[in-house]
């Protein structure tokens, strides 16, 4: 039950994160509003882990030699999709862009699938590229929607 609700909460979250830009003036929307997106999580990082730590009575362990390197690394992959993201909603709008950019969870499932076997089980995979067919499904109709 705790997995599923912290789950929600990165999807509210998540697919509320570039909400804010739309009360900003056009020439202050897109990747200008970058700089200001890096300062907050430079910000809210420490505080997250803080609240993490509070919450749970445990810090995390801290593998500063295996971790930085892959660390750099994603959050270089997720500052990429994070512009990306930014120059294609002004171009065909928020309520298409942002859920064809959904599409992160099917290559994030992918990479759990095919690349590092988190699931095994038959019928879930099953259910899992059906899945990714109907997400598939969905980007498709609201790209033929614009």
């Amino acid at each position: 039950a705790s997995g599923v609700f912290w789950a929600c909460s990165v999807g509210l979250f998540g697919g509320s994160i570039l909400a804010p830009t739309h009360y900003l003036k056009p020439d202050k929307q897109g990747i200008a509003v970058l700089p200001s997106f890096g300062i907050g999580c430079i910000i809210l990082a420490p505080l997250v882990l803080i609240l993490n730590n509070c919450w749970t009575r445990q810090m995390p362990p801290f593998n500063a030699r295996k971790a930085l390197i892959p660390g750099l690394l994603s959050g270089l992959l997720w500052n990429v999709s994070n512009l990306l993201s930014l120059i294609a909603i002004p171009s065909i709008g928020y309520g298409v862009a942002y859920p064809l950019l959904q599409g992160a969870v099917l290559v994030s499932g992918l990479w759990g699938v095919v690349v590092f076997k988190e699931i095994t089980n038959r019928r879930t995979i099953a259910v899992f590229w059906i899945a990714g067919g109907i997400l598939l499904l969905g980007a498709a109709l609201l790209a033929a929607a614009q």
